[in-house]
């Protein structure tokens, strides 16, 4: 593919241009399509697309549905109420841990759950998680990107340590909720009435 052309090497030079241009090759053997990277450039996120795919999602709600039994509509609804764009049922955005969730949410509606009490749930887990990804972006941007950088260094790095560093995120949530819920029984009451 001639990036140039393209238009995806525009007002670069020297070492950032080769930058661009080994991640261009990577991505597209990676499979990313040119529309995929005309999007990215457009929307200066083209490091990015790396870490898109180490987090990104490749069940469709559908699916989601016919391996946990919670309804298509429900996944959907509980995407949009954490804040994050709603999909067609066929999209192809809901991850191995929301596969887990469908699992838990549809747990707690065998156990008797309300529709409502899942949904606000969901939208208060989306409000704080929303507060948390953003402050924890900004300080991954902060420690590991460095002046000087080329995109491909930067997307190489950043992709790595998503793969890293995501999954041993999950006992620090786990931990922070437990504290919270036990610290909320505690000062809670329930009289015999």
């Amino acid at each position: 593919m001639d990036f140039a052309a393209e238009g995806l090497l525009d007002d670069l030079e020297g070492d950032a241009r080769a930058g661009r241009e080994q991640l261009l090759t990577r991505l597209v053997a990676d499979g990313f399509e040119l529309a995929d990277l005309r999007r990215a450039v457009d929307e200066n996120r083209l490091v990015l697309l790396p870490v898109d795919r180490v987090l990104g999602g490749s069940h469709t709600a559908e699916e989601v549905h016919a391996e946990t039994g919670l309804p298509v509509d429900t996944m959907i609804l509980m995407r949009s109420l954490l804040g994050l764009p709603t999909p067609q049922p066929g999209d192809r955005v809901f991850s191995d841990e929301d596969v887990s969730a469908a699992r838990s949410a549809q747990q707690f509606l065998d156990a008797g759950f309300s529709p409502d009490a899942i949904a606000e749930i969901t939208r208060v887990l989306g409000e704080g998680m929303a507060r948390l990804a953003a402050t924890i972006t900004a300080a991954f941007t902060e420690t590991f990107l460095s002046p000087g950088d080329n995109e491909e260094a930067v997307a190489a790095r950043f992709e790595a340590l998503a793969q890293q560093l995501t999954p041993v995120f999950e006992p620090v949530l786990v931990a922070g909720f437990t504290a919270q819920l036990r610290d909320s029984v505690g000062r809670g009451m329930l009289g015999r009435a």
